[in-house]
């Protein structure tokens, strides 16, 4: 149904903590599933027709709750997609990547298999660390004949990359990192 029927949007399955799809999704062969049962969110106080209910949260399930799931997720791999140099990212792109990195989900309700948005596996296979952990297995960086400078950041929380870096105008200065 509309607007998942649309040619011009992604249409969103929701699936629940066993990753299988919820017995209220849509099935078609275009979706991206994303978590989309019990989902703790913000909720006005109004909702539930008293200004003294101030809770705040509270769980809900749907593709409603799923759609922002991938439509975060597209956020962070745009981004991703841009810092390692991809040209011309559009929603074409980001779903393509989506669907090349997702789980495959078989549903017993349809026969039917569809694709589980697998966010760490769409950035994981972004942001390759081709670089060594150690000093001994250091990342060449080149060697310069006039005065450079160089500055940056590479970086997770989960990994720490060592450069070898050679540069000066008269030798060869190595420094490590």
């Amino acid at each position: 149904s509309y607007p998942a029927s649309s040619p011009f949007v992604v249409p969103v399955a929701s699936h629940g903590a066993d990753g299988d799809l919820s017995y209220f999704s849509q099935r078609n062969d275009r979706v991206l599933a994303a978590p989309g049962e019990q989902i703790v969110s913000t909720v006005p106080g109004y909702l539930f027709g008293s200004p003294s209910f101030n809770e705040g949260f509270m769980a809900a399930s749907g593709t409603s709750m799923a759609a922002p799931y991938v439509a975060g997720a597209s956020t962070l791999v745009r981004e991703a997609m841009d810092f390692v140099g991809y040209q011309d990212i559009d929603s074409d792109l980001i779903n393509d990547h989506f669907r090349a990195t997702a789980d495959i989900i078989h549903d017993a309700v349809t026969q039917a298999s569809y694709h589980k948005v697998n966010l760490e596996r769409a950035l994981d296979s972004l942001m390759a660390d081709d670089y060594g952990d150690l000093p001994e297995s250091a990342f060449q960086l080149g060697e310069w004949s006039d005065t450079h400078q160089w500055s940056g950041m590479i970086n997770r929380l989960d990994d720490v990359d060592c450069f070898t870096l050679v540069a000066g105008h008269t030798g060869l200065l190595d420094l490590s990192a």
